[in-house]
């Protein structure tokens, strides 16, 4: 500060600077979290193969098996007239047994089914089922073919009569009823007709955001470390910001789980089903952050190895055994990648913008370390 009271210009920039770059990091990282969550929209709900995997999970799990049969169940009893069906197969007074048999056998069924949701018949039926309708639902999410909507009255609807029939033919149910359940049986209205064009304008937003919000992280990060007066601080603070980032991540995906129960589950029982359903489907967002998470330590490791700590020194020392040879260096980082990749879910490089911005950052961070590394190597005496 001078005598009028007023600090240096140069000192005057540097904290103007200063406050640029951490405006940039947060608002990087809230960018970060708006780009995680069009991600998981995008491969949760939009892709096909991701979809199926999903619905297998969810057919695996105790509770929701077991929902899904109880509604098999009383879809197959409440469409077709069982007691009347068995009534017209007995003969003279045995006839009047038909109600009695009728009640045992749905008092049963459910268990029943839920036994036979674990064979492999009912588990190809029902991936068959989700693909078919999944496939459909991305088209028409698209805006690319409107006719897959004429059969339901301009609504998306999921059609689980398929499982229905296959629970008849388990129960022993003869082929005469099963030919009387409707077409419309066991259909689930996912979208009214009223809620296509949100759906598809939706679709849109996130498929142009999940790509270009990402790069846009990129490029505030980078920005906030290119005008960094100490970059080495700067980048150690992107690190633990982006796992301050994923922490809001993880604590959304809670959040969701408790309101999805919390909204769906109207009936006691049925919030053990929903708990998992929820938990399933966010499963996705469970690994996306937990991925941004590993990746902002990654980060926030490599800030504090290039810095001037003696343990950084000392660990730079030991890795110069490998890292001045140019193929030894690139080999153990290759490696180190690939063990990241394998151990950090959620990891996907599925679009080319994203996989160039990915190997440009490993690039240069694993170039800029092995020149530093062998820089000081040099000026110690050391030779290879």
């Amino acid at each position: 500060m001078n005598d009028d009271g007023e600090q240096p210009p140069a000192l005057t920039r540097r904290t103007a600077s200063g406050r640029v770059v951490w405006v940039l990091i947060v608002l990087a990282t809230i960018v970060g979290i708006a780009a995680t969550l069009g991600s998981w929209v995008d491969r949760q709900a939009l892709d096909t193969d991701e979809w199926v995997s999903v619905s297998d999970d969810m057919l695996a799990d105790d509770d929701i098996r077991a929902a899904l049969s109880q509604f098999l169940v009383t879809e197959l009893f409440r469409t077709v007239d069982v007691a009347g069906g068995i009534e017209a197969l007995l003969p003279g007074r045995t006839a009047q047994l038909a109600g009695p048999i009728a009640a045992t056998l749905q008092a049963n069924a459910v268990s029943l089914t839920d036994q036979s949701l674990g064979t492999e018949q009912f588990r190809s039926v029902w991936s068959t089922v989700n693909r078919t309708a999944h496939t459909a639902f991305v088209r028409v999410a698209n805006g690319a073919d409107s006719t897959l909507l004429s059969t339901s009255g301009g609504a998306f609807v999921v059609d689980l009569r398929e499982l229905i029939v296959q629970v008849a033919d388990r129960l022993g149910l003869p082929g005469t009823l099963v030919d009387r359940i409707p077409a419309d049986a066991g259909r689930i209205v996912v979208f009214e007709s009223n809620q296509i064009d949100a759906l598809q304008q939706a679709v849109r937003v996130v498929n142009l955001l999940s790509l270009y919000l990402f790069v846009l992280v990129a490029a505030l990060y980078a920005a906030a470390v290119f005008l960094a007066v100490d970059r080495r601080v700067v980048l150690r603070h992107v690190g633990v910001f982006m796992v301050v980032g994923s922490v809001v991540l993880l604590v959304a995906q809670r959040l969701l789980i408790e309101i999805s129960v919390d909204q769906l589950a109207r009936a006691e029982n049925r919030r053990a089903a929903v708990g998992a359903l929820a938990t399933i489907a966010t499963s996705l967002l469970n690994e996306l952050a937990w991925a941004w998470l590993a990746l902002g330590v990654v980060i926030a490791v490599y800030a504090v190895l290039v810095g001037t700590s003696r343990l950084a020194v000392a660990a730079r020392g030991v890795l110069a055994l490998v890292m001045i040879y140019r193929v030894a260096a690139w080999s153990l980082a290759l490696g180190a990648l690939g063990l990241y990749a394998t151990l950090a879910p959620g990891v996907s490089i599925d679009r080319w913008v994203v996989a160039v911005v990915l190997a440009a950052v490993f690039v240069s961070g694993v170039e800029l370390l092995r020149r530093q590394i062998v820089r000081e190597h040099r000026l110690a005496g050391r030779k290879p």
